[in-house]
């Protein structure tokens, strides 16, 4: 063989074996460095209260049904305390938690699936429910909405984790949604007949002078939550605005009848659902608008909650649902609050399902 030859031929050797081992040393890295994908779950508080007038729901938000949910995300956020300085990434991440009972996976799908930082670095998100009016990015975020007292708002703990800890979505670790607003349902009855014929029927519940604007702004709680751990510290981080009248979801069109009223116990034994509102939590107190209809006359009455003097059973804090019940007299209405369970309100004539942002 010519020498010539020869030494080409081992040159081109040496080559492909000196690209070969390029090769088993990129796709050693590429498994090194493959992407970890996010794939957390989430428990709500919601519980279920079936009831007179409405139907078993867990909640203003049915947790059997697929929900889907917001999420903000920020990227080597700087740890603070107990939690952390972060710059909110502004595109939104939509997400869809599958139905059932308690903790369920989570999948996202706008604008895609998520994965931690291939350079190992952390990452932090924060959810909320329903979609917002506006979301800002920056440092600290910014969601708002404009609410009627038909919507549920849900805010979540934060989580922060990396590739290797992956404390987004470890065994222990999942997104907890807790409520923001305050709930009442409106229970309506008459002490008698005379008072039932002096009222006819209610056709509408008012309650007056309310905050219509609710900015979640994750700042005010990422820097001293409890990571991690129940219970999370959530009260601080929504604020509210602007003022509008609410009306109760769940009247019927045709109104509602004012029962009399058989126990003399002092629950809604014997009374009639008269629908349910979410509301700014926290007020000492608020006026209520009865609309009555009696023989085609309408009547508006003005009831304080709770009544001037009255004992307070209930504080209106994020989360609660109060039954506030009203005994109609012949010539005034009475007031009776009773701290219960979340509902959903259905049925025929109703015009929006708590919880639903239409």
């Amino acid at each position: 063989m010519d020498k010539r030859v020869f030494r080409f031929a081992a040159a081109l050797l040496f080559a492909v074996a000196l690209v070969s081992g390029c090769t088993k040393r990129e796709m050693v890295g590429m498994t090194e460095d493959e992407q970890v994908m996010i794939a957390p779950a989430v428990i709500s508080t919601l519980n279920a209260a079936p009831d007179a007038g409405t139907s078993a729901g867990g909640g203003a938000v049915s947790e059997n049904d697929e929900l889907t949910l917001y999420f903000m995300r920020a990227d080597n956020p700087t740890a603070s305390g107990l939690g952390y300085l972060a710059t909110y990434d502004a595109t939104v991440r939509v997400a869809v938690r599958n139905s059932g009972l308690g903790k369920q996976s989570l999948s996202f799908t706008e604008p895609g699936a998520q994965y931690y930082n291939v350079d190992g670095t952390k990452t932090l998100m924060r959810g909320w429910f329903p979609q917002a009016n506006s979301f800002t990015g920056g440092i600290g975020g910014s969601v708002k909405w404009f609410f009627d007292g038909s919507q549920d708002i849900m805010v979540s703990n934060f989580l922060a984790g990396d590739r290797t800890d992956k404390r987004i979505d470890g065994p222990d670790n999942w997104f907890e949604f807790r409520h923001m607003l305050a709930q009442l349902q409106f229970y309506v009855y008459a002490e008698s007949d005379a008072a039932a014929g002096a009222w006819g029927k209610v056709v509408s519940i008012k309650v007056l002078n309310q905050s219509n604007e609710c900015t979640f702004t994750p700042m005010m709680n990422d820097l001293m939550p409890t990571v991690n751990t129940p219970p999370y510290t959530l009260d601080a981080c929504c604020t509210f605005s602007g003022q509008s009248d609410f009306k109760a979801y769940g009247i019927p069109a045709e109104g509602v009848a004012i029962p009399v009223k058989t126990s003399s116990s002092g629950d809604e034994t014997g009374t009639s659902a008269a629908g349910a509102m979410m509301l700014k939590p926290g007020q000492s107190s608020f006026t209520v608008e009865i609309i009555t209809e009696l023989n085609g006359v309408k009547t508006a009455t003005q009831v304080a909650v709770p009544a001037e003097g009255a004992a307070i059973e209930s504080d209106f804090s994020a989360g609660s649902s109060t039954k506030v019940i009203f005994k109609f007299l012949t010539k005034e209405v009475q007031v009776l609050l009773k701290p219960d369970n979340w509902i959903t309100v259905s049925g025929e004539n109703v015009d929006v399902d708590l919880g639903v942002n239409n």
